[in-house]
């Protein structure tokens, strides 16, 4: 079992470069209550340092990660049955400053597999989407193309220009692609205006993912914007934002030609899109719900938490609760619980 987990510690390591306890719990321990992952996690991250196999740093804004060494790649290539592509991460992780939001980043990701949800970062999605391609200018700049206006205030003023979004997260479901967005900082007028855009592309589908090998067969339509933000006051300058587009689309008449959508909160912090489409027959429009959008805060005290009464050994924000990877609506099937990777 120790080789087991270390083998599967190394595997997240070459895989996101650099990680945290945190990360090594929940892609290992995610079944067992948080204070025993964590545990887990530090005793299996102890033992990869402690073999040569990993480096630990600490990032100028003080957090600790953790990146494979050369030693660590060789064993990690040694202990596989197929061929794997391991390499050192360490000079990368010396010049890191501020690495959180892509490691919130990767914790999401981790979070949908824990879920048995199939999901890739950024870096993976673009890599999929240029598997093949050898020239720069032929490549893929992004999973979705929309257009956006530059301004939020006034925007009928602003002409709307094509902008490539993508993804810093994106998961598999069954009922289609869920889009995660990690706001590490304060969202500029023109990132606000794009996540508008991005709103305004629930229910179609995203058909450059068709060519992908993991994702072939997949049901490729936008059906949840999952925003997590790390700071409460980006949550509620994201519920401004989203409450005005309520109280504005409230006004709108839905048509197929137009492509308008409107906004209806059905939960807290959790939204509904409405567009119109023909019946069946065609000889009718009528409104349907094409997805949801989801506010919430990424659990950024976990990490640090330090709670060592056993009655206070489950904190806020673990797989026990509808939290992570984020929040269900109720008109949705309820998470299933984590199961152990090794078996």
């Amino acid at each position: 079992m120790r080789q087991k987990i270390e083998f599967r510690a190394l595997m997240c390591l070459n895989r996101f470069r650099y990680v945290r306890a945190i990360d090594i719990a929940i892609d290992c321990f995610a079944e067992r209550p948080y204070a025993a992952a964590r545990h887990a996690a530090r005793l299996a991250i102890r033992g990869l340092v402690k073999g040569g196999y990993a480096l630990k740093y600490r990032t100028k804004r003080h957090h600790t990660i953790y990146a494979l060494t050369a030693a660590g790649a060789r064993r990690l290539v040694e202990a596989s049955s197929s061929s794997i592509d391991a390499r050192s991460s360490i000079r990368s992780a010396a010049n890191l400053t501020n690495p959180e939001h892509l490691l919130w980043a990767n914790f999401t990701v981790l979070a949908c597999e824990a879920r048995g949800v199939h999901a890739l970062t950024e870096s993976e999605v673009m890599r999929e989407l240029n598997v093949g391609t050898k020239k720069i200018p032929q490549a893929v700049q992004g999973l979705l193309t929309v257009k956006a206006r530059r301004k939020v205030v006034n925007a009928d003023d602003d002409e709307p220009t094509k902008v490539h979004l993508r993804p810093d997260a994106l998961a598999f479901e069954d009922d289609g692609l869920v889009w995660f967005e990690i706001d590490a900082t304060k969202r500029s007028e023109t990132r606000r205006a794009r996540l508008l855009a991005l709103i305004r592309a629930l229910g179609t589908q995203i058909p450059l993912l068709r060519t992908s090998a993991r994702s072939r067969g997949s049901n490729h339509t936008l059906v949840r914007i999952v925003v997590l933000t790390l700071e409460p006051a980006m949550l509620e300058r994201l519920r401004s934002l989203i409450r005005q587009e309520v109280n504005k689309s409230a006004r709108r008449i839905l048509t197929v030609d137009s492509g308008h959508t409107r906004l209806t909160g059905v939960e807290p912090d959790t939204y509904a899109v409405w567009r119109a489409v023909y019946k069946e027959d065609g000889t009718e429009q009528v409104d349907v719900c094409v997805g949801h959008i989801v506010l919430q805060l990424a659990p950024t005290w976990l990490p640090n938490y330090q709670g060592n009464d056993p009655f206070k050994s489950k904190p806020r924000g673990w797989f026990e609760e509808n939290y992570l990877p984020y929040r269900r609506a109720a008109s949705l099937p309820t998470w299933p619980a984590p199961i152990t990777p090794f078996i």
